[in-house]
């Protein structure tokens, strides 16, 4: 496993004030992030990412650990414990596009913003890898908070496949 390491909160920051522990591959995407929010779409240079979740062990992943919670089924924790890319690797953030458009735009900033910040996740090669869902064969939105960067394969048959997923056509 790649060691953790502090995220700087220049970069993102936990609602509660800090970032949290990441893995090497996540702060380097989230610098190149940063880079095109300030760059090519004219974000705030003092704007973050506005994170929900980096890390977290999978003791916090498994049935029966921490959670479950009521809105999280078994199903959930077993795409998240088999994700080798996943938060227990130190490789994927939850986060919230509002707030973070809001912290490089400001306060009640432009919806369409919030698709920019997803934009540029893509971009820096922060993938969205369980966008979809699926229930009785209809495929639902699922975690479009949740982008991670792509060490290992996804070999999980539902995850991103290597083309743009169609909320960017």
């Amino acid at each position: 496993m790649a060691q953790l390491i502090d995220c700087p909160n220049d970069l993102a920051v936990r609602r509660t004030g800090s970032a949290g522990l990441a893995s090497e591959y996540l702060v380097t995407a989230l610098e190149v992030w940063h880079g095109i929010m300030v760059h090519a779409y004219g974000g705030d240079p003092g704007g973050r990412l506005i994170v929900n979740s980096l890390y977290r062990p999978k003791s916090d992943l498994a049935p029966g650990g921490p959670g479950p919670r009521d809105d999280v089924t078994v199903r959930d924790y077993e795409i998240d414990f088999s994700d080798a890319n996943g938060h227990w690797r130190g490789r994927s953030v939850d986060y919230s596009t509002c707030a973070t458009a809001e912290s490089f735009w400001g306060p009640g900033c432009e919806k369409s913003l919030w698709n920019t910040v997803k934009d540029a996740m893509f971009e820096a090669g922060l993938l969205h890898p369980w966008y979809w869902r699926y229930r009785n064969g209809q495929q639902l939105r699922h975690e479009f908070w949740h982008a991670a960067v792509e060490a290992t394969p996804w070999k999980q048959s539902r995850a991103f496949r290597g083309k743009v997923p169609h909320y960017y056509s």
